[in-house]
């Protein structure tokens, strides 16, 4: 049966607020893999500490992780898709590269081994294929973010949320992988497994603000903009009706 701490108690009761707050609010439809992800982190962390005999395993850890990894990267390229698709120029950028990213993350993942000896299955997926989709995931978040800015494209303070936070979470988890892999982890677990609760704590903390948290004027300046882009007259009626002169 897994360690029941007050943290891991702290972040599936912030989990639930979430998940709650998505349904209540209606924030799902804006992110449906951000809804699902929350979900999955739920289930795979209530499931073991009900029915530790069937579920505290090594076999279902590794299942879940790779759940909760292709969810985490469905979240970018979802958050991606919705960010860009009123801007056809930075839609198309933001597309080749992070089609490039996912290519050559699917490439790498494929050609790793499900286990090497005398590493088991376990130690493989810890050390190699996780590390390797958490940095690939943060790759493909910092190219949203980078075309977002380079093209100037207004962000909703809820995408916003969602992939800082994200990146923030998965910067940490992949650190400690990366410790996992090259130093002698079960030395800095306890550290590690604090550092990582502290971590999810205020990930989780922000996005349940982010949730709750009644429009504020980020939010109605994101939709000011995208009215106006909308809008027949986006710079104005007078500006939009002028006409250059042609001369003969």
């Amino acid at each position: 049966m897994p360690e029941i701490t007050p943290a891991f108690v702290a972040t599936c009761v912030l989990i639930l607020v979430v998940n709650v707050g998505l349904l209540v609010t209606g924030r799902f439809r804006v992110s449906l893999f951000f809804t699902a992800y929350t979900a999955a982190n739920v289930i795979a962390a209530l499931l073991p500490v009900f029915w530790p005999r069937l579920f505290y395993t090594q076999a279902f850890w590794i299942l879940c992780q790779a759940l909760i990894d292709l969810l985490r990267i469905g979240m970018v390229l979802e958050t991606s898709w919705r960010i860009f698709r009123a801007f056809p120029g930075a839609a198309s950028v933001s597309k080749y590269g992070v089609l490039v990213l996912l290519v050559a993350l699917i490439f790498v993942s494929v050609g790793m081994p499900i286990a090497k000896s005398p590493a088991s299955a376990f130690e493989t997926a810890i050390e190699e294929f996780h590390p390797i989709t958490a940095d690939g995931t943060l790759w493909m978040i910092a190219a949203t973010f980078l075309v977002a800015l380079f093209y100037r494209v207004p962000m909703s303070p809820f995408h916003r949320a969602v992939l800082t936070n994200l990146a923030i979470y998965v910067a940490c988890w992949s650190t400690l992988l990366h410790l996992y892999a090259h130093h002698e982890f079960n030395v800095y677990r306890p550290y590690a497994n604090t550092i990582n609760s502290i971590v999810g704590l205020l990930v989780h903390s922000s996005w349940a603000y982010t949730i709750w948290a009644p429009p504020g004027k980020a939010e109605s300046a994101y939709r000011h903009a995208l009215a106006s882009l909308a809008s027949p007259y986006p710079f104005g009626r007078e500006m939009s009706a002028a006409r250059p002169v042609r001369h003969a």
